[in-house]
């Protein structure tokens, strides 16, 4: 709630605000912009490219859009894709090297920072293969460097995900290590001049090969690649912490999310498993036509994607072991990308170069329900955001494997 409370502040000044601080829109993973509506059911057929920019667009706040492009972050208007500002990524100064970064995001008190974590690859002077890991935070309106994120001695980010919710932001490492740092406190920097760093709050190691993490209800889940794990947000009272509960799901997971006391996750198996929160029981289960895709969260329903469908289930399920959906919808091809709730729409992308646009409240259960409208992308959709009146929708170019996201707005 502290993320949304954030976004109805600034509402309070700006009619077309956008919150969308990180990969899934908040630390639940609920992909779901409760806040939009600029872009509706109303004008979702009127859809256009507007702009496009090299590489993922992961966080849009203030109708300012931030990505990290050659080595650098930058800050674009979400109107005009302008640049707003740009700041150099520490450490990635070309020397036949490449870097793997998570972010950029939006952290700090009330959301005035925002975060990029990376590792930079390079052959050091000896002809050896080195790496060099940071975590920084700038100030999200100048673009000023403001902080260290990363706390040493931990060896630096892997490139799969973070998450900041709930006071603090948890990413794993490459040793396979659950790392939570504050996302309010910082420790003094030993020399003048210097940037504080992230407080330290605590740790796991994990032994599953981290994948994702979601926070909701006090709990942090963390996501291996066939393993559930929670931990309570304020740690165990000591700075390495075990697990409160484990569930092994015997299949890779594609998509986590959590709602009303429940952990959902996909599979490679085509499942979809409903957990308790508090425990990591089995609830019930539902099977999807292919391989799971993505999973999101809003007005009470849980949308989930595989092969050409897309299914919507209560959040408490349907009172049986094994559930059918609500609602279905068909899509032109396999499901790509992340679901997209905003405005009372539903968005989903599929591996034909294109999104749907459903209604979010569905059509009943008679039958799949009707599109209201299908967007062409340039390439199959990799990862989808709405916020701010515009559709963001981030592709790979199947000729040079360019990452390239293209900007829709509404024409009237």
């Amino acid at each position: 709630m502290r993320w949304l409370r954030a976004c109805l502040a600034v509402l309070t000044v700006l009619s077309l605000a956008g919150c969308w601080g990180q990969w899934g829109a908040n630390a639940a993973r609920h992909n779901a912009n409760p806040l939009e509506s600029t872009l509706t059911a109303s004008n979702v057929a009127t859809l256009s490219e507007m702009w496009s920019t090299p590489e993922t667009v992961t966080a849009v706040w203030d109708d300012t859009a931030y990505v990290v492009i050659d080595g650098e972050l930058r800050a674009l208007a979400v109107k005009s894709g302008n640049k707003e500002w740009t700041s150099p990524l520490p450490g990635t100064e070309p020397r036949g090297s490449f870097s793997v970064q998570v972010g950029p995001f939006v952290t700090g008190a009330g959301g005035g920072e925002i975060a990029v974590l990376y590792a930079h690859f390079y052959t050091d002077e000896a002809g050896e293969p080195a790496v060099e890991h940071a975590g920084m935070r700038w100030d999200r309106e100048t673009g000023k460097l403001v902080g260290v994120l990363s706390t040493p001695p931990a060896p630096g980010p892997d490139n799969i995900d973070a998450v900041s919710g709930a006071g603090i932001v948890a990413y794993e490492t490459f040793d396979r290590r659950l790392e939570v740092v504050s996302a309010t406190a910082d420790t003094p920097a030993p020399d003048p001049g210097g940037l504080p760093t992230s407080k330290r709050l605590w740790g796991a190691t994990n032994t599953r090969y981290g994948v994702a993490s979601v926070i909701d209800g006090g709990r942090l889940v963390d996501v291996g690649l066939q393993t559930l794990q929670s931990y309570p947000v304020a740690g165990c009272g000591g700075p390495d912490c075990r697990p409160t509960w484990t569930a092994e799901l015997g299949s890779f997971v594609t998509a986590v999310t959590a709602a009303n006391g429940h952990v959902f996750a996909l599979s490679v198996d085509n499942r979809l498993t409903s957990f308790d929160a508090a425990d990591g029981t089995v609830e019930w289960h539902a099977t999807l036509p292919a391989r799971g895709q993505s999973l999101a969260v809003a007005d009470g329903l849980l949308y989930a994607s595989g092969g050409q469908a897309v299914q919507a289930f209560p959040l408490d399920g349907c009172g049986q072991p094994d559930c059918t959906p609500k609602w279905t919808a068909d899509l032109p091809a396999a499901a790509a990308a992340n679901l997209v709730v905003a405005g009372g729409v539903l968005y989903a992308g599929a591996e034909d170069a294109t999104v749907t646009a459903f209604p979010a409240a569905g059509c009943g259960a008679l039958g799949p329900c009707p599109p209201l409208a299908t967007v062409a992308v340039a390439g199959s959709p990799g990862s989808m955001i709405v916020a701010a009146g515009h559709l963001f929708v981030t592709y790979l170019t199947s000729d040079t494997l360019q990452v390239v996201t293209q900007v829709f707005g509404p024409t009237i």
